[in-house]
């Protein structure tokens, strides 16, 4: 049976860490396919607070469902994007297409 989810088929780029990352868990869970955009070395808050096996609990529960992608990859990630959430000044406005 097909996803009948409002969001499915939107693609959503992430650039945000820790509390504001939890804004793009709705999006999941409206079937949005979301991308956290991370640096080679993994977002700090991967580990930060409380962890089991080296992972954050609040990082797990607020990612649940997203895929994630390194930052050399922001160019074809943003021109693919139909919306992005990231922190205003963090990406050139001419770059952008639906940024919140």
């Amino acid at each position: 049976m097909p996803d009948e989810r409002p969001l499915t088929g939107v693609r959503v780029l992430e650039l945000v860490t820790g509390p504001m990352a939890a804004i793009s868990r709705t999006y999941v869970e409206l079937g949005a396919d979301v991308i956290r955009l991370e640096p080679s070395r993994g977002a700090d808050d991967r580990s930060s607070g409380l962890c089991v096996k080296g992972i954050s609990l609040e990082f797990a529960t607020t990612n649940l469902g997203k895929r994630s992608a390194l930052t050399d990859r922001l160019d074809t990630l943003v021109s693919d994007a139909d919306i992005m959430i990231a922190p205003r000044g963090a990406v050139d406005p001419a770059r952008r297409r639906g940024q919140i």
